[in-house]
């Protein structure tokens, strides 16, 4: 049989690595209302207006929401600490802070990001006759992201494209005992069209299909 909750908690996992753009480590300063640089570029690290940025490194490690963005300066939504120009830190943007795991409630807020998550365990097949047949099932994963209102297609496309790349056609994600759960290559991962909710925050919904071959117990 399937362990569902650890297919579970590795699509989680995985979901968890998805990079929309990052300086990497790297010299920054943080000024009252966002971050600057001497050398590199933030466009050319693929942030853009209406991303939620995480800074690492800082004494203000809080993330915000871009307003603009320069190639080496950009500034955010709300107040921060001052900090000098200092080495080793990054900012990056990956999958929203405010996160909706099954069963864990999150309340709309259409300044925000924010993430949910749906594991559809599906239906499975007997392939065979007699005992310790295989059986064949077919779940799916379903990440529901909403952006900030009024920020533009951009970046919900640039995080849309992103979590689709972690889950690349055939991917295999090794479960306990052996068993291993990949990613689907004849219906390979997918995603809806750009839609708005009933307070009119877009929202993207990535569908991850998924294959897996258990051994039937008796």
């Amino acid at each position: 049989m399937l362990d569902n909750h650890a297919a579970l908690l590795a699509l989680r996992n995985r979901l968890l690595t998805t990079v929309v753009a990052t300086t990497g480590s790297t010299t920054l300063a943080s000024t009252v209302d966002g971050f600057t640089r001497t050398t590199g570029s933030f466009v050319d690290d693929g942030f853009v207006p209406g991303m939620e940025v995480t800074p690492f490194g800082f004494t203000d490690n809080s993330s915000s929401i871009l307003k603009t963005v320069a190639p080496t300066v950009v500034t955010v939504q709300d107040f921060r600490l001052e900090e000098p120009p200092t080495p080793g830190v990054s900012l990056t943007v990956g999958v929203p802070t405010i996160r909706g795991w099954i069963n864990k409630e999150i309340k709309p807020d259409i300044g925000a990001w924010r993430i949910k998550e749906m594991f559809q365990p599906g239906a499975g097949r007997v392939e065979g006759l007699g005992s310790f047949v295989w059986i064949h099932y077919h779940p799916s994963y379903m990440v529901t992201f909403h952006g900030p209102d009024n920020s533009g297609a951009l970046p919900m496309m640039r995080m849309m494209d992103s979590i689709l790349g972690v889950f690349p056609p055939m991917l295999p994600l090794v479960l306990a005992g052996g068993v291993v759960l990949r990613v689907r290559s004849t219906v390979v991962p997918f995603a809806s069209e750009l839609l708005n909710d009933e307070n009119g925050q877009a929202y993207i919904v990535v569908t991850v299909p998924l294959w897996v071959r258990t051994q039937n117990t008796i």
